[in-house]
């Protein structure tokens, strides 16, 4: 009897231990989805910080869909960053790879460390995903909004739903851009592209939505658009507007044609002659994207990855035990009631 007494005390503990387990994910899980973020007054915070030089020539950086490759936005933020001509960034779309929270904290540890300059960003059909769409907007504030640099009207759309606009942001576009004559240029930034050229400029959102956007950018002289959600470069004229697709920032790539598909980013410069697009290729070694991705899968899900082990580590050894602890007690029993036991316990 002492031996089984020894057994059901580790199965006691054991299952505390499993229930332990449990509530710390649960706990972690309410923590993810309602506890409070760091990214109030975001947007706010970026203009307040912007400092140009010389409004007459100034350069920032455009990529986007980094998704979970935080090794790649990491090498892309530290390039810029430590360009001393680039003023600022702005990230088109797909900056996690689905809408939870945890992937969004550690999109932010990431940019907390290799970035320092003003930095915004432009709401993604991935970032939108899930509970994707309240937690974007706790981190980053508006999904669409404009600000101006040095002259130059900035305007960032929200086309993260196939549905592209919808009537309030489409009458607000039209008034944004209505305000050209108080500004030198006009460059319009955007996840879903209105078209996609690598199907001979198919609409990539609904044709009529499509074509009404590429109406009203080329009404108002729109300078330049910088879509992305394909993965890949792309660049073009839209009913003669420009465009730059830029969507080489960390995601598996849409295709195997070097001329398109690689990663990279863009360093923009605008000045009194125009708006120059450079495409800057990006290269990344494999130990530094071994180590950035592990310490990433660390941080967005080492300690769910740990309990989810525990549990299932307790749960084998629960299984076992209940099978040593039914034999230990058909044994300890006279016989003719170990065929009735062992019944009830089969």
């Amino acid at each position: 009897m002492p031996f089984l007494t020894t057994n059901s005390a580790a199965l006691l503990m054991r299952l505390a231990g499993l229930g332990a387990c449990l509530a710390v994910l649960a706990g972690i899980e309410m923590y993810e989805h309602s506890s409070s973020v760091r990214g109030d007054g975001w947007l706010q915070k970026q203009e307040e910080s912007l400092s140009i030089p010389d409004p007459s020539n100034f350069s920032f950086a455009v990529f986007g869909d980094s998704k979970r490759n935080f090794a790649c936005l990491s090498t892309i933020l530290r390039a810029v960053d430590r360009d001393p001509e680039m003023a600022f960034a702005i990230h088109t779309g797909d900056l996690v790879g689905d809408g939870n929270r945890g992937e969004f904290r550690v999109f932010m540890e990431c940019l907390t460390m290799d970035f320092h300059k003003p930095f915004f960003t432009v709401p993604g059909n991935h970032d939108i995903a899930g509970l994707g769409r309240e937690s974007y907007g706790d981190f980053f504030g508006p999904r669409h909004y404009a600000f101006e640099v040095a002259g130059t009207r900035f305007v960032v759309l929200d086309t993260s739903q196939e549905s592209a606009l919808d009537g309030t942001q489409f009458q607000w576009l039209e008034e944004e851009l209505s305000q050209r004559e108080a500004a030198s240029r006009t460059l319009v930034f955007m996840h879903r592209p209105p078209y996609d050229p690598r199907a001979n400029d198919r609409p990539s959102l609904p044709p009529e939505e499509a074509e009404r956007l590429a109406s009203l950018f080329r009404k108002h002289q729109v300078s330049h658009v910088f879509p992305s959600h394909l993965h890949a470069f792309f660049e073009g004229t839209w009913q003669g507007v420009p465009y730059t697709i830029s969507g080489g920032a960390g995601a598996r790539l849409h295709g195997t044609d070097a001329k398109h598909f690689f990663f990279h980013y863009l360093k923009v410069n605008v000045n009194d002659r125009g708006v120059h697009v450079q495409c800057v290729p990006v290269s990344l070694s494999t130990g530094r994207r071994a180590l950035l991705e592990v310490w990433c899968f660390v941080r967005r899900e080492g300690i769910e990855a740990i309990l989810y082990g525990a549990i299932a580590c307790l749960s084998v050894q629960l299984a076992w035990s209940q099978r040593v602890l039914r034999r230990m007690l058909v044994g300890c029993q006279p016989r003719f009631v170990t065929d009735r036991l062992s019944r009830r316990l089969a």
